[in-house]
């Protein structure tokens, strides 16, 4: 079979963002499911078959892969441990059939459920299928349908992609706020608002606890003195791994540094979508 003739390229012109693309590919297509990859995604055997198989449910509308990273850089190495935590989640509201996002580099939808109207501004994997749950069918994670990508080389340039996200996904919820509503979707709004509203300000939250434990560290309980100790160990872990790059090496200053990297990003990605700032397109650090 010559492989040639199933695939076709074609140009976007100027650029105008992920989503523009992703609605010029739709146009073309002629199949009734729609798969999508990142050009850096590569997909482990029959990844595509197995994610497409779950469709055969009719209530099923979008199917999430199971993405891994390879994490390049030590200081990166934090990663694996939160989008661990991130994966169990999702297979969780999965299973409460209140998942309402998919990982963007390997994921497949119905035609049909295709949301052609999505705002350029907001992220695709968050947009889409929030649009799908709207409808009235289930996204669903497909275990089996396994796929690697090459994470950021730097924290730098990681930080920068999780600030974008985080602009994107805020306004991909602004966009379907309705999801919010707890009387027509009260597990989906419930995932909704602690998984994704609440880690926006995380940061901040984190601030005032500590600023507060610290006015009460005098106070004689011993419990508000070992909070302290436990926080100020924490945040002095990542401050010296990110000024001190020989520590990256080691997972007791990983975790922090990365987590600390995260959530300082969700929130001006954040503050950014309320002073109106849009990310339309973005360079990617990354190899292909």
């Amino acid at each position: 079979q010559n492989t040639a003739k199933n695939i076709e390229f074609f140009s976007c012109g100027a650029r105008g963002g992920k989503l523009s693309v992703m609605k010029k590919a739709v146009e073309r297509a002629t199949g009734e499911i729609l798969v999508f990859t990142d050009a850096d995604a590569v997909l482990e055997k029959d990844a595509v078959k197995n994610i497409v198989m779950p469709f055969s449910g009719s209530s099923i509308g979008a199917v999430s892969a199971n993405v891994r990273y390879f994490i390049p850089a030590l200081q990166l190495k934090g990663r694996d441990f939160y989008w661990g935590i991130e994966n169990f989640i999702r297979l969780f509201q999965a299973r409460l059939d209140s998942l309402c996002m998919v990982t963007g580099p390997f994921w497949a939808v119905r035609k049909y459920l295709f949301y052609r109207d999505a705002p350029l501004y907001a992220i695709d994997d968050a947009v889409l299928p929030m649009y799908v749950v709207k409808r009235g069918y289930k996204v669903v994670v497909c275990v089996n349908a396994r796929a690697k990508v090459l994470a950021h080389p730097t924290i730098a340039a990681d930080f920068m992609g999780i600030k974008r996200v985080a602009n994107g996904g805020f306004r991909a919820v602004i966009h379907h706020r309705q999801l919010l509503n707890f009387l027509h979707y009260p597990i989906t709004a419930y995932c909704l608002l602690w998984h994704k509203i609440m880690r926006w300000p995380t940061i901040m939250f984190l601030v005032v606890l500590f600023l507060t434990n610290s006015a009460l560290f005098n106070s004689g309980a011993y419990f508000y003195r070992v909070l302290f100790l436990l926080q100020s160990v924490f945040y002095f872990a990542a401050a010296l791994g990110l000024a001190a790059p020989v520590f990256r090496r080691y997972v007791f200053f990983q975790i922090p540094i990365y987590l600390v990297s995260n959530w300082t990003a969700i929130f001006i990605g954040f503050f950014e979508v309320i002073l109106g700032r849009k990310v339309l397109s973005w360079h990617s650090p990354r190899s292909v």
